[in-house]
């Protein structure tokens, strides 16, 4: 039986996902080329930038409350197909190759969290502009998107390999 809140909370969870990731794709494709050849002014930049980055604030929260969800769902769906897994002190039902998937991919979404916070801090700071480099595209923000990538990866290896 196909119940609609779970189904709703992984919808939720991939839209914040892809929002993010697909914002960060379009910095690297499109924002900071665009800026290297002065098609836009400065102040707009900034504004596209500040608008992104207070986006990326809420969709932490809902990714890390979705995820939880998600995780509790499939320990319940576990132990549906495992009679008594989950009693008696026996914690496994959760596979273990599943538990490896997972962990790996909470480490992408902590390092993408840490630049984030990390960025947010270094905007507030007043000082000197950091050095880009030669195409303008900051390498924060490249590692971003490839952790971002990885971790869709990970999504989908967790959601459609057996275990």
């Amino acid at each position: 039986m196909l119940t609609f809140f779970p189904v709703i909370n992984h919808w939720l969870h991939l839209m914040s996902a892809v929002i993010w990731v697909g914002g960060l794709a379009f910095q690297v494709f499109v924002f900071f080329p665009s800026q290297r050849k002065d098609a836009v002014s400065e102040p707009v930049l900034k504004s596209i930038a500040n608008r992104f980055r207070m986006i990326v604030g809420p969709l932490i929260m809902i990714l890390i409350v979705t995820g939880g969800i998600n995780l509790h769902n499939r320990r319940l769906a576990a132990m549906a197909r495992s009679p008594g897994c989950g009693t008696d002190g026996k914690p496994e039902c959760i596979p273990a190759g599943y538990t490896t998937a997972l962990a790996l991919k909470l480490l992408f979404v902590v390092g993408i969290i840490s630049i984030y916070l990390f960025e947010v801090m270094n905007s507030r700071r007043e000082g000197e502009p950091r050095k880009t480099p030669a195409d303008g595209i900051p390498t924060v923000t490249r590692i971003s998107l490839i952790l971002g990538l990885l971790t869709i990866f990970m999504a989908a290896m967790l959601r459609h390999w057996q275990f």
